[in-house]
């Protein structure tokens, strides 16, 4: 007999935080709605997916994670408040909803859906104002040793003040994508979602993942905001070989922009991680210093102005490792070498746009000082 998630959910208990219902439902894990039972905050928990053996490997890295995600405070980053796995009691309370061993985390629960839901932004200057929020975010994990790895419109959050007006973005799930990912002799190597996916990501060179990582995400995640969606799309091996072989498609916008603006997202979007900008930090200071009224680019011209631009570099769902089935032939000869060694003269020479004023170049983002 099908039991109702509202049935069973108020003999439910996770530590202090009462589960509710289930809100959400996605390919990686499930989503209740929750409320610290003596401080009367309401919560979000979400419930990793058992997957067999793999659920003590998982409950290791998500601690792991949890853990190196405990260190970020900052105003656009969704607060994890617990985590823990799911025990054999509340296993049977849940009558079969839930299962024993499961890992879980607790989160602040916002109020106004994902950026998956929101409406496009309204012009340029909106636009600019939730980019920056979002590098800003980047740049407190970055400068910490925590990459996201799976930037995407579902994973950004929206809150409402009790005041109203326009919600406010915060990022979630940092490192989960990660700490996921199968480890095991002969499980795929890939994890995370494909339309956001980088090239170091699908080729599967772990060493090569780093700030840039989530940079070329949030190129991708410009297209979705400006085009309805993300640069490219198709199955899952489709979208993961034109990440690694084609140029993205001109960036088409409802608005006027700056020229610099098409130049700063194909920067974002260069393949190979040496020939994005050197840090989210790095990023937030070069779209700043973009002038908003300089040398526009017209909505009806867009598409063929920056075709030039975005040549010369050459559907979000939730995702978890073996999205992809490409060839040895595919990652190893055909893609652009991917290494990530500190740039030379000539690389930093060829990535610094010519739009915006100079600023220094990091070689490397683990040599950042954490202040």
């Amino acid at each position: 007999m099908h039991v109702s998630i509202d049935s069973v959910s108020s003999e439910l208990r996770l530590g202090p935080f009462r589960l509710e219902k289930r809100i959400g439902l996605g390919g990686m894990a499930a989503v209740w709605s929750a409320e610290h039972v003596s401080a009367r905050v309401p919560a979000a928990v979400k419930l990793i997916h058992p997957d067999g053996a793999r659920a003590a490997m998982w409950g290791e890295s998500l601690r792991n994670e949890v853990r190196a995600l405990a260190r970020l405070d900052h105003p656009a980053i969704v607060p994890v408040l617990d985590h823990g796995e799911i025990s054999e009691e509340v296993a049977r309370a849940s009558g079969g909803r839930l299962f024993a061993h499961t890992p879980y985390f607790v989160m602040v629960r916002t109020n106004a859906g994902t950026l998956d839901d929101a409406p496009l932004p309204a012009d340029h200057a909106a636009l600019v104002r939730l980019l920056v929020r979002l590098l800003d975010a980047l740049s407190h994990a970055h400068a910490r040793g925590v990459i996201h790895r799976d930037v995407k419109p579902s994973n950004v959050l929206l809150d409402r003040s009790a005041e109203g007006g326009v919600p406010e973005a915060l990022l979630s799930d940092f490192g989960i994508a990660h700490a996921l990912r199968a480890r095991e002799a002969g499980a795929p190597i890939h994890a995370g979602t494909p339309a956001y996916m980088a090239p170091e990501q699908i080729a599967g060179r772990m060493r090569d993942e780093g700030p840039a990582t989530d940079l070329y995400a949030l190129g991708c995640l410009v297209h979705r905001l400006v085009r309805g969606e993300a640069p490219f799309s198709g199955t899952s091996a489709r979208v993961c070989r034109a990440h690694l072989l084609e140029a993205p498609p001109p960036l088409e916008l409802a608005w006027p922009a700056p020229r610099a603006f098409f130049e700063w997202v194909a920067t974002m979007l260069a393949k190979r991680p040496c020939q994005r900008f050197s840090s989210a930090a790095h990023a937030r200071a070069a779209l700043l210093a973009i002038e908003p009224e300089r040398d526009l680019v017209a909505p009806s011209l867009a598409p063929r102005r920056i075709a030039a631009v975005v040549r010369a570099e050459g559907s979000d769902r939730p995702t978890l490792a073996g999205v992809a089935a490409l060839s040895p032939d595919d990652v190893s000869t055909r893609a652009p070498a991917l290494t990530q060694v500190p740039p030379t003269a000539a690389d930093v020479s060829a990535r610094r746009p010519s739009l915006w004023p100079r600023v220094s170049v990091i070689p490397d983002w683990r040599t950042i000082p954490v202040a």
